[in-house]
């Protein structure tokens, strides 16, 4: 389908499974992460591709504390997001901002803020045991306040195969876990 559609979710709505489908997501475009599982990634081998340079790229920003994006564990598998803007800082304490249960999920040129002066999202994401294979290429992880942190930014729960490549994590986060977190 090559209609227009308002929101992510609605694109991934129309792709099927393994086919190789594309969604191309606008300079400038913007969604709020309301609600927990707001975008579920239910298929696999989608490629969901920001448009846009720097602050003119797609940017989903969280308005929810327990707002997330989801990859389902047995149909989310070899997606990859390119060239978005992530900000868990449109509300204070967001639990976890992205969940990962999918193998083969990718995050490529991607920027992650999870902290202003006065907002801070607790944990920025997680991967489940059965996320093997995931991957993080050049992508800027922004954590930037002195007084509060966020706790890590990468929680790693028992996955094979993980792959951190060409990525900035900079700020402040918990000092006994630091941006990425191994605890499986």
């Amino acid at each position: 389908n090559l209609s227009p559609m308002a929101t992510i979710a609605g694109a991934l709505s129309l792709c099927v499974a393994n086919r190789g489908d594309n969604i191309i997501v606008g300079p400038g475009h913007a969604e709020s992460v309301s609600s927990a599982g707001f975008i579920t990634v239910a298929t696999a081998g989608v490629t969901i591709l920001g448009q846009g340079r720097g602050s003119l790229r797609p940017t989903l920003t969280w308005t929810a504390t327990a707002g997330t994006i989801l990859h389902t564990v047995t149909t989310g598998a070899n997606t990859t997001w390119k060239n978005f803007i992530f900000s868990l800082t449109g509300i204070d304490a967001v639990t976890v901002g992205l969940t990962c249960a999918a193998a083969g999920v990718t995050f490529e040129d991607c920027k992650f803020v999870t902290s202003t002066t006065a907002i801070v999202a607790l944990k920025g994401m997680s991967l489940a045991a059965t996320a093997n294979d995931f991957t993080m290429r050049r992508c800027l992880v922004k954590a930037g306040v002195t007084t509060a942190n966020t706790t890590t930014f990468l929680e790693v729960v028992g996955t094979d195969g993980l792959v951190i490549e060409d990525c900035v994590m900079s700020g402040y986060f918990t000092t006994s876990l630091g941006a990425i977190s191994n605890t499986g």
